[in-house]
């Protein structure tokens, strides 16, 4: 069976950026309803896609399953001590009775336990239970009980859970960006048709109104200025085009988050060279001024602060 394709999305931008796209023309779309209608948009239609743009906005973020994925690393990876500690306390006892080197010590397999993947550190863990119990009556007198064999088992066990648990928290984080990505590219879609409509019904009637359902200019970049929202503590892509080092940008820091805006080599890269704006600070910059132009084409913005940010840009 051949491997399903990559899912990969119908657009360069934020899906924040998305959301308000959709959001808007949704506005323009309900002012012009009656002439809509020609292409058989009703209000109950529009009504639905505002719905799922709803529901795409409440689904859940990278950031919000990355930092599942990490609290279930975390918990996994504190369990790993905790199994090392049990076997390093059986085997404190267990060298007392069968000498390094003998095959019987050698059977209870802990050497190099401390370079062990999670996997083979759970094996060897059941293992030290399984001959530990064999040869409990002969290291009894070593302090060595059921009881300290059991709980051994059950730290294993508790091990064993936690890394089910880390494993199911990755594959959920890829099936939901697999999801949220076909989700975002069917909205986007829609968004196209609906401006195609727009474009349709006011291209030789009212210019200002047509161009309302134009959201791409003919050289495939965004139409300036680009308005968007960056959230708290991420980077987000504002143009993916190749700029000349005079061409002059004007930035307007339109939220109360502290940003920086540069070229990056892609478009989820932190921006590390360019410049910062204050909240409500507005600067005219070259591209040169906002990083390496030349070699990164990704224009992108970070917001580091603790707040949602928002951004203006009017573009050369």
């Amino acid at each position: 069976m051949a491997k399903k394709k990559e899912v990969v999305r119908n657009y360069r931008f934020p899906d924040s950026w998305l959301i308000t796209l959709c959001n808007r023309v949704i506005a323009f779309i309900l002012r012009d309803i009656l002439e809509f209608a020609a292409y058989g948009i009703v209000a109950a239609n529009v009504d639905d896609y505002r719905d799922e743009v709803d529901a795409f906005e409440e689904y859940p973020t990278d950031i919000e399953l990355a930092g599942t994925q990490k609290v279930k690393t975390e918990e996994k990876d504190s369990f790993v001590d905790g199994v090392k500690t049990e076997i390093r306390g059986v085997m404190a006892r267990v060298v007392t009775v069968f000498k390094v080197g003998s095959a019987r010590y050698e059977i209870f397999g802990t050497k190099g336990m401390d370079a062990m993947t999670d996997s083979e550190l759970l094996k060897c863990g059941r293992r030290v239970v399984r001959m530990a119990t064999k040869y409990l009556a002969e290291l009894a007198a070593t302090g060595l009980t059921a009881a300290i064999i059991t709980s051994l088992k059950t730290k294993c066990q508790g091990f064993e859970d936690a890394i089910e648990e880390q494993e199911l928290a990755i594959a959920n984080r890829d099936v939901a960006t697999e999801e949220r990505i076909e989700i975002a590219n069917a909205l986007f879609e829609k968004l196209m048709n609906l401006c195609g409509f727009g474009q349709n019904i006011w291209v030789a009637a009212n210019e200002a109104k047509y161009n309302d359902y134009i959201i791409y200019t003919k050289s495939g970049s965004l139409v300036s200025p680009i308005e968007m929202i960056i959230e708290k503590g991420t980077s987000g892509n504002i143009t993916n085009k190749l700029f000349a080092g005079t061409d002059v940008f004007v930035l307007t820091n339109t939220g109360s988050a502290l940003l920086k805006i540069g070229f990056c080599i892609n478009a989820v890269t932190a921006v590390t060279a360019g410049i910062s704006l204050s909240a409500g600070e507005s600067k005219t910059a070259t591209a040169a001024e906002l990083g390496d132009f030349a070699a990164n084409q990704f224009l992108n913005c970070t917001n580091g602060d603790a707040v949602q940010g928002s951004l203006k840009v009017k573009l050369p």
